[in-house]
């Protein structure tokens, strides 16, 4: 008979009666009674049926399995696939927005026709029979200052994954401001497909100091109307709030604003502002730290679910088959010049560009870089869910481990889990 050991990924929440299990690596979440629990430590559990199941969830593993070496074969071998293909693509560089902490240079370029014809050959040409889902991101700069290319880019490149038979989703991560009738056409044609991001920092003088329209002019009514106009059409956008030391309270006022204005989101998040590259302009010492970060997260998710939004929010950030887009073969990020890059946190940055080659760097330094290197990672119940986190980061950071902010709430976003499907 098959015998069984307790997954090194599983967390236990531990009640009077019973033990609730959450696996990190399959996100399945379970409760057992503290006598089935026992049962299960010394493998004498006599329903096969609950065996079977709980085998399948991945909270038992046979003896034999080695999860580490299970996930890091599985960490490679989706590293390479080309079942899912990421695609960012910034057709300029240029904003209408000065954010202090945007971390790109501006650039008045554009992306030309020609290169918009060159880039979905390109395309066309990574896409396989393997390939079933394609994640597209519209990027800046602001992108809607080029929104007629990119709305010719991606009707062509829709037409090309529907005779394929390929899912596309879009996603579009825009400032909000600018708001026209064929951009609402656009959206309007690609519900089923589309997640609007909009960015708001607040309610109206918190967003306006940190996100004003150039040269120093207010842009939150402008957005709000837009949104309005949005839900009229069945459109509900993520909202990200970005956040510092100066607007720790701008969260709950900006959610309170959107309920008493009777404003739909598909989903509310917190942005982490830091210094990602040299270009930011704001000062180290307004910067949180992870973990105050972490905490403010744990304590707004609290307040949504209070609120009935958490459904629509991400309790927990759940297992995943890569983290980073750098480490995936198949994530394209492309600037307005065609340069390509591994990472949204170096567009503009030509030292970083892969040379318009499109293909794999055997010298790029993310290509060598792998968790499963790391020690402190190999070791962490959170593993499946992080993959190491940023790459970036850990670049930027003297090759020091630049953990998420969910190592700091897990065990609160499990409890949240647990009450929010009760």
């Amino acid at each position: 008979m098959e015998r069984y050991k307790f997954s090194r990924f599983n967390y236990y929440y531990k009640r009077i009666n019973h033990i609730y299990i959450y696996n990190t690596k399959t996100g399945f979440i379970c409760k057992l009674s503290k006598k089935d629990y026992l049962s299960l430590k010394h493998n004498e559990l006599n329903n096969d049926s609950d065996l079977s199941r709980l085998v399948a969830a991945g909270f038992l593993v046979p003896v034999s399995i080695n999860e580490l070496d299970q996930l890091e074969k599985n960490y490679y071998k989706n590293r390479c696939s080309k079942e899912e293909i990421s695609i960012t693509l910034a057709p300029t560089l240029n904003c209408n927005f000065y954010c202090a902490y945007c971390y790109e240079q501006k650039n008045m370029a554009q992306m030309q026709h020609d290169d918009y014809l060159h880039l979905l050959n390109f395309f066309k040409q990574k896409i396989t029979k393997e390939t079933k889902t394609v994640n597209f991101s519209w990027f800046g700069g602001e992108p809607m200052l080029s929104k007629n290319m990119m709305i010719n880019f991606i009707n062509a490149f829709k037409k090309f994954c529907d005779d394929l038979e390929i899912k596309l989703n879009i996603y579009v991560i825009t400032n909000g401001y600018i708001l026209s009738r064929d951009i609402l056409d656009f959206y309007s044609n690609y519900l089923d497909h589309l997640d609007v991001c909009i960015t708001i920092d607040g309610i109206e003088r918190q967003h306006n100091i940190k996100r004003p329209l150039a040269p120093n002019k207010p842009s939150f009514n402008k957005i709000i109307s837009n949104i309005k106009i949005l839900n009229a059409n069945h459109i509900y956008p993520t909202i990200r709030i970005n956040i510092d030391k100066n607007n720790i309270s701008a969260p709950k006022k900006l959610v309170h604003f959107l309920l008493k204005n009777n404003i739909k989101t598909k989903r509310i998040y917190l942005g982490h502002i830091r210094i990602l590259t040299n270009n930011c302009k704001i000062k180290p010492s307004n910067c949180l730290s992870m973990k105050k970060y972490a905490k403010i997260y744990a304590k707004f998710k609290k307040f949504l679910f209070k609120k009935g939004l958490s459904l629509n929010n991400y309790c927990f950030e759940g297992p995943k088959t890569l983290y980073c887009k750098a480490n995936n073969f198949n994530s394209f990020v492309i600037d307005p010049e065609c340069n390509c890059y591994r990472c949204e946190n170096l567009l503009g940055s030509n030292q970083h560009s892969l040379k318009k080659c499109f293909t794999k760097n055997e010298n790029n330094i993310y290509d060598n870089w792998s968790p499963f290197k790391i020690d402190k990672c190999k070791q962490c119940i959170l593993l499946p869910c992080c993959y190491g986190s940023c790459a970036h980061m850990y670049f930027n950071s003297d090759n020091a481990i630049q953990c998420p902010y969910f190592k700091y709430t897990f065990k609160k976003d499990i409890k949240l889990l647990i009450k929010q499907f009760n």
